[in-house]
């Protein structure tokens, strides 16, 4: 009876740099809850728009601004 040999598996390399944009590059649309106080940011319009009528929010329960830079 033969032993089989154990495969090692090849090692990843790990690279620790990303390159992601900023984060008020990648989500320019902030949406704030009056009554929850609670924050959601949007990557576009559309996405904004689709939440709002999801949740049934009113123009007077949310404030909408352009995320600012956190630098």
């Amino acid at each position: 009876m033969t032993r089989k040999k154990k495969v090692q598996s090849p090692k990843r390399k790990s690279s620790t740099f990303l390159d992601v944009p900023p984060f008020h590059i990648c989500f320019p649309i902030t949406l704030h809850h009056k009554s929850e106080n609670k924050f959601c940011y949007f990557s576009d319009d559309f996405h904004l728009k689709k939440y709002l009528m999801r949740c049934n929010l009113k123009p007077k329960d949310v404030k909408i601004t352009q995320t600012v830079s956190r630098q």
